[in-house]
């Protein structure tokens, strides 16, 4: 007799001295274990209310196990889904999880729930957390069809409180504000305000008139239109029509199209007047040429061990002297590795305290006697030569944005 324990997997009671057996190639050991693989479960989701076409599919699962024959695996899930001897309709079947559009393979011959079932205990052994479940469904049910949507006009919205409280105003703002002219151009009708300052048409969209209304309501401004209500809407199109305004009066005629003066050069030789100063100062020179005479010029592997800071102005050195300390700080920020602040005290007992003073010497003449490296040497002298700009360009700056009365206010504090 089959006991109660093992009823219900199918598997009858072994002898008691089978089960007490240790040995590791024991027959009876190894049909239990076969057994207790086999009896492993899996779950089933199936409708149960498609006998019916139109009726609202309700989905429920059940387990069932493993290792019952096809027939009964076929059997069982037919009773579930509630499907009599009569009524045989087509079945599918798909393992979950699955993509919205994986097709149902048939689940209809033995052959094929052998192998339904198969890929479903597969699938539960490799999982981990995720629930795998076998899919069942009808393939001959029809849903109830979607309903038609009712003929005729659809009543319009009711119209909203807010709006109804001021109706009246927003009538006087567009017939106050209906502009013929702007209407006739579009040729639809339109709005617009005529601004004082620049007589110009600013056009108004049905949002500008909903908010003049309800200013108009609240009583910030005139019911006559005369002029917007004070907020930030209508003030951004008013400058923004104004700006257009003066870029329409400050544009020549002519445009862009109009051709461009010629440029007068004065050929008249007389002591007062220096040749260099022909030109127009507004078109200035990136590149100027220094005409040398024979007896100064020099070789080609001279020019190249000049300082490439050779086409900085003197003349044009203006401001306090930048002291060299500084100069050799600020590369060590940038370059901290060069260790530029230990040529400060070569370069002191050599005379170069300020910065102007490093320009008058050649890349050689650093190599030699500060010993600094052809590498540093370059670098060096281009941020001289920049911090020098720099310091000239802020300078005139200063004078140029420094009021009558404050020349002795630190520009800081201007």
């Amino acid at each position: 007799m089959p006991s109660a324990g093992y009823a219900g997997l199918g598997i009858s009671r072994l002898p008691h001295r089978s089960l007490r057996s240790r040995a590791s190639g024991s027959p009876s050991l190894t049909l239990l274990r076969q057994l207790t693989i086999d009896a492993e479960q899996i779950s089933v989701l199936a409708p149960i209310n498609t006998t019916k076409d139109g009726q609202p599919v309700i989905q429920a699962s059940f387990k069932l196990a493993a290792n019952l024959p096809p027939g009964e695996v076929l059997q069982r899930i037919r009773e579930f889904m509630g499907l009599d001897e009569g009524h045989q309709p087509r079945l599918g079947y798909r393992i979950q999880p699955a993509n919205r559009n994986e097709l149902f393979l048939r689940f209809e011959t033995l052959e094929d729930v052998e192998n339904a079932v198969s890929a479903a205990a597969a699938r539960t052994k490799r999982a981990i957390s995720r629930l795998v479940q076998l899919e069942i469904t009808n393939l001959d049910y029809r849903p109830a069809p979607a309903a038609a949507p009712e003929a005729g006009r659809r009543d319009p919205p009711p119209a909203r409180p807010v709006e109804l409280a001021y109706n009246e105003e927003l009538r006087i703002v567009k017939e106050k504000l209906s502009c013929a002219r702007c209407s006739i151009k579009g040729g639809t009708p339109s709005w617009c305000y005529i601004d004082r300052a620049s007589t110009e048409h600013i056009p108004l969209q049905p949002e500008h008139l909903t908010l003049w209304a309800r200013c108009m309501h609240d009583g910030l401004c005139d019911r006559e239109c005369r002029n917007p209500p004070n907020c930030l809407t209508l003030d951004k199109l008013r400058m923004e029509a104004r700006r257009k305004h003066r870029r329409s009066t400050s544009t020549p005629k002519g445009g862009s199209n109009a051709a461009p003066m010629p440029e007068v050069h004065v050929h008249i030789d007389t002591p007062l007047r220096n040749r260099s100063n022909n030109h127009r100062r507004g078109h200035r020179r990136k590149h100027r040429r220094h005409h040398r005479s024979p007896s100064t010029s020099s070789s080609d592997a001279e020019s190249s061990s000049r300082s490439t800071s050779s086409s900085y102005n003197s003349e044009e050195d203006e401001g306090e002297a930048l002291p060299i300390s500084d100069m050799l700080t600020a590369l060590h920020v940038k370059q901290p590795a060069s260790n530029y602040p230990a040529y400060k005290e070569t370069l002191a007992s050599k005379g170069v305290l300020y910065a102007r003073s490093a320009l008058d010497f050649t890349v050689d003449w650093y190599i030699k006697e500060v010993h600094m490296p052809e590498g540093l040497v370059r670098p060096f002298l281009r941020q001289v030569e920049l911090m020098l700009k720099k310091q000239r360009r802020a300078g005139k700056q200063s004078r140029r944005h420094v009021g009558q009365g404050d020349e002795n206010i630190d520009p800081t504090l201007r």
